[in-house]
C-alpha cells in the first residue's frame, strides 16, 4: 500500500527503517545487534512520500531508537524526510542517520566497494545503532 511500509521483522528496541536495495545490509544488522542483546525491527519504507506518518508516530512511543538507512544521500531521500517528520512531531526517541553524505564519488567502484566506503555495511550498521543507543 502506497504511504505505508512494511514490518519485515519485528523488534522491541531499536526500529530500522530502510528503503531500497541496502535490505539485505539492514536485516544482517539486525541479527548482529540481537547478537548483543538488542531488538530490532526491520522496516521497508518502500514508499518515502507519502511518507507513514501513523507508523513513526507509534516507533516514536515504542522504540528508544529510530534509524534510517538507505543508499541514498542524506538529504532528500527517507533520512531526510523522516528528520523533517521528528523535528515537527517531538518524537521521544533517540534518531540517526544513515546513509551517502552530499558529494559525488569520484571513484569508480562495485555496490559492494560503494557500501563499504560509505559504512553502508553490517557492521557499521549495528555498530552505529549500538553508539547511538549508548549515547546519553
Amino acid at each position: 500500500t502506497l504511504g505505508k511500509c512494511n514490518v519485515i521483522k519485528e523488534g522491541k528496541d531499536v526500529t530500522l527503517l530502510s528503503a531500497g536495495t541496502i535490505m539485505p545490509e539492514v536485516l544482517e544488522a539486525a541479527e548482529i545487534l540481537r547478537a548483543k542483546g538488542i531488538s530490532a525491527e526491520v522496516t521497508s519504507f518502500h514508499t518515502i512520500k507519502p511518507l507513514d506518518e501513523d507508523y513513526l508516530n507509534a516507533a516514536s512511543e515504542r522504540f528508544k531508537l529510530i534509524a534510517t538507512v538507505e543508499e541514498h544521500g542524506l538529504i532528500g531521500g527517507l533520512g531526510g524526510a523522516v528528520s523533517e517528520w521528528y523535528a515537527r512531531a517531538g518524537a521521544k526517541s533517540k534518531f540517526v542517520s544513515l546513509g551517502t553524505p552530499d558529494e559525488f564519488m569520484h571513484e569508480i567502484g562495485s555496490q559492494k566497494y560503494a557500501r563499504r566506503k560509505y559504512g553502508l555495511v553490517a557492521e557499521n550498521i549495528a555498530a552505529q545503532v549500538q553508539s547511538k543507543l549508548n549515547e546519553s
